[in-house]
């Protein structure tokens, strides 16, 4: 008997891993699962899973339809406690929850990416310090809770599998000689994600008299400075505004390249999904992104070497910015990467040879992860350890 406890208002990583993962687990029909929801209702998304499994999560946060004031959250607290006593859970799963209180029983933490963003204060240590399990989607993540939040206890790395409903590629790609180079960005439009880089890196291209376009799939706060920058550089006729896509498959089919200019990315979900479509990646040297592109084999990374303080226009604000990431195994200040750097990669798998043998592995290497069934029995094996 579980019970996990994350936010399911928005369509993320974690959040959609966890539904697919749920889903799998009532199948199995194995172990009892509970959902407590800490933020606002679960995304349509999510309600809709959830109602054709029939599960019922739980609105801690909620009491009916009314929300709950801050003033009388004490009465969270509370609702756990009962929740404890009425279900006797072998563990609290926190996805990527670093919470300001206790647990209420014995806890698992799952770590996606929240150590990056969370200031450390000696109620979360406490929250840590009371956590019996630690696990973590990549080896940076892993590096970082060690780093930054002086976890001594083993913490199990359980890398992100491809999505179940994410067909691979049976057949590699080729570039054509005929049309534009396209390139792709896929992710919330926000200043982590390093979306100016992949717009000054397309102005740098054009430069060097490389015909490319740019299809830029999401929706944020930086889309506004991005199109006027577009705009400004004179390259807004050769970008395609695609809004928030729900067929992530097809818009692969669409590029030639997937830009991941990242200043913070804990694993990088979306360059293995580009993989599973044989699209080569070029990514940021960050966090948990070489570990899913293999630099020259499956795309190429991009060591990040312009300080924030220098930045100018290459970043179109610092609001959600980490103080630190992981680079070259050690825990350093977020740097953007050059986009003339980063135009220089993208001309490197501009080649027919380097990109066939890019795509070709990257499908290979994708195959070889393990699949959603065998991530799921990793995690039962974590959640019924000692």
């Amino acid at each position: 008997m579980y019970i996990h406890l994350l936010n399911l208002d928005t369509i993320g990583g974690v959040e959609t891993l966890y539904a697919f993962f749920l889903q799998e687990e009532f199948r199995r029909k194995k172990t009892a699962h509970h959902t407590v929801i800490s933020g606002r209702p679960p995304h349509k998304k999510f309600s809709d899973i959830f109602s054709k499994i029939g599960h019922k999560p739980f609105l801690e946060r909620y009491l009916w339809k009314f929300r709950i004031p801050k003033i009388a959250r004490s009465i969270i607290t509370i609702r756990r406690q009962i929740i404890e006593a009425l279900v006797t859970p072998s563990y609290w799963v926190y996805w990527n929850r670093i919470e300001d209180r206790l647990p209420a029983g014995k806890a698992l933490y799952y770590e996606h990416g929240a150590a990056w963003t969370v200031a450390p204060t000696k109620k979360r240590r406490e929250f840590f310090n009371s956590c019996s399990l630690f696990l973590a989607n990549s080896e940076a993540a892993a590096l970082m809770l060690r780093d930054k939040w002086d976890i001594k206890d083993p913490i199990h790395v359980v890398p992100n599998p491809l999505r179940p409903d994410l067909p691979i590629a049976k057949n590699s790609r080729t570039l054509s000689s005929t049309s534009p180079l396209r390139l792709g960005f896929l992710g919330r439009l926000v200043p982590v994600k390093g979306l100016i880089s992949a717009i000054h890196a397309l102005k740098e291209l054009h430069n060097l008299g490389v015909d490319a376009t740019l299809s830029i799939a999401g929706e944020g706060s930086e889309k506004k400075y991005a199109e006027k920058l577009s705009q400004k550089l004179g390259i807004s006729q050769s970008i395609v505004w695609c809004g928030a896509v729900s067929d992530i498959t097809h818009f692969f089919g669409t590029i030639d390249i997937l830009l991941v200019p990242s200043i913070r990315e804990p694993l990088g979900l979306v360059a293995l999904e580009a993989a599973a479509s044989g699209v080569p990646v070029i990514a940021t040297r960050v966090d948990g992104l070489p570990e899913v592109v293999e630099d020259r084999v499956t795309g190429i990374v991009v060591e990040p070497t312009i300080e924030l303080s220098c930045a100018g226009d290459l970043i179109g604000g610092k609001e959600g910015l980490p103080d630190r990431v992981v680079c070259l195994e050690r825990i350093v200040e977020p740097k953007i990467v050059d986009p003339k750097l980063y135009a220089r990669a993208i001309m490197n798998a501009y080649n027919k040879d380097s990109y066939s043998s890019m795509s070709r592995n990257s499908i290979e290497k994708v195959r070889d992860r393990i699949d959603f069934s065998s991530y799921c029995d990793i995690l039962e094996d974590h959640l019924q350890s000692p």
